[in-house]
């Protein structure tokens, strides 16, 4: 432990700012050299305020350090030194001893900010979490896309994989009320709802036969796919399953953005998984996928029987992906979790920038046991990921391929776990127990939703 240097600090805020309204400051030899507590902090803190209505949006302040002499060889002018600064201290008192030369001294500054306030509340603004509605707007149509049409043209279709065969490179395809088979998007389009995909007009996606792997399969870049809904009632599925999947063929991917869409009811034989979304890469390929986003999708009523159920799963290299303000309920499976990272590749896999944040992952997802609300697999650089503002129960570092390990500390902080004291082995797993998992601070109530 560093000996103290705080009492031998000076704070003082140096802004010329008008109207002032921060504290004094406070000078150099304040508070005693030895134990250090919390009420000596606090009697000894300094105060800024910033009054953005006044213009006042930024302070400057200075902390300047006293250096203490040692007992036996201060200066003759070290009292005189000491009342400059401060007239009230005992220079004795200050004087360090001398076992502690040549030593490492140290002093922990707290910075902490509260007060803030917005516009008719004085408290402080919260994000909110989990799926936004869908606005319709009026979209820039290229291709339409209506299971009413009678015979197609160049520009309407009444199948969806008709238009985006017919569609070229950067065009948007916009799907109006009704009921549609599986599609795969090839090259960089838009597939784009017409109307809430929650509400009684939507356009809706359906498999053809349990057959169906996935009801929307991407395999280029630069594609979104917003505003539809895709449901597989009605059919359990004997293959592995899932509402939208993206997976390369011969590239990384990028810029893929699924956004605004429900996904519901995707359910699999004995020996499949289910994916409400999943980004997938097979063993070793080296692709990636990066700078996409999940983003304000409702997913529910994934299940699997003898094999894991998700509501996000990412299989494979990420860098800048977005899994956020998801609404995620009613995962079932042999395990599973609401949003999983995972991989097949038999190396340590890489994560870079990754974030799942301001997710809604509450209902019937975890068990403790074999699911939970995220997962990050063995095998998976957790350091590149961050878990950030979600409300969820449960959280497991672990599982999966243990034969390589983790690698740094995963960053779960300001989650909301359904208890205000999370603990770990209840609310927080590591497995095993070397994976680090970083989880304080949490909230002490849930984040308010969309």
């Amino acid at each position: 432990m560093c000996s103290l240097l705080c009492p031998y600090l000076s704070k003082h805020e140096i802004t010329t700012d008008s109207p002032e309204n921060d504290s004094a400051g406070i000078n150099a030899f304040h508070g005693l050299p030895g134990p250090w507590t919390l009420q000596t902090t606090i009697a000894t803190q300094v105060a800024g305020k910033l009054v953005k209505s006044t213009g006042d949006v930024s302070d400057i302040w200075n902390i300047d350090l006293k250096v203490p002499c040692f007992k036996g060889s201060c200066a003759q002018d070290w009292a005189a030194f000491v009342h400059e600064q401060n007239p009230l201290a005992d220079p004795v008192a200050y004087m360090a001893d001398p076992l502690l030369e040549h030593q490492l001294f140290g002093c922990d500054l707290w910075l902490e900010v509260n007060g803030v306030s917005v516009a008719g509340s004085t408290e402080p603004e919260r994000p909110t979490v989990g799926a936004a509605n869908f606005v319709a707007g009026t979209p820039t149509c290229n291709i339409t896309i209506d299971d009413s049409f009678g015979e197609d043209t160049a520009i309407t279709f009444n199948n969806i994989q008709e238009g985006i065969d017919a569609a070229e490179t950067g065009q948007t395809v916009c799907v109006a009320e009704g009921n549609y088979n599986q599609f795969t998007v090839n090259k960089a389009l838009t597939v784009r709802g017409l109307n809430d995909p929650e509400g009684g007009s939507a356009a809706i996606v359906k498999p053809s036969s349990s057959a169906v792997g996935a009801l929307a399969l991407v395999t280029a870049s630069n594609v979104t796919i917003t505003g539809i809904q895709f449901d597989g009632a009605g059919f359990t599925i004997a293959d592995q399953a899932s509402g939208i999947q993206i997976s390369p063929v011969d590239a990384s991917l990028s810029n893929v953005n699924i956004t605004y869409n429900v996904i519901k009811n995707i359910a699999t034989a004995s020996g499949f998984a289910a994916k409400g979304i999943q980004w997938f890469t097979d063993t070793n390929s080296g692709f990636q996928l990066s700078n996409s986003n999940f983003k304000h999708n409702t997913i529910s009523n994934i299940s699997a029987v003898t094999k894991g159920g998700y509501g996000v799963q990412t299989v494979g290299a990420m860098s800048n992906v977005a899994i956020e303000n998801n609404t995620i309920s009613n995962t079932t499976g042999a395990w599973g979790a609401g949003v999983a990272v995972d991989t097949k590749n038999t190396t340590l896999t890489v994560m870079s920038g990754d974030s799942i944040a301001f997710n809604q992952i509450m209902t019937n997802v975890s068990d403790s046991i074999s699911r939970f609300g995220v997962q990050i697999e063995n095998s998976i650089a957790g350091s590149g990921i961050a878990v950030n503002q979600n409300n969820l129960e449960t959280l497991l570092y672990g599982g999966g391929n243990t034969n390589f390990g983790t690698e740094g500390t995963l960053n779960a902080q300001n989650n909301w776990w359904g208890t205000i004291a999370p603990t770990l082995g209840v609310d927080v797993f590591e497995v095993p127990i070397t994976n680090d998992v970083d989880f304080t601070p949490s909230e002490v109530v849930a984040f308010p939703q969309n």
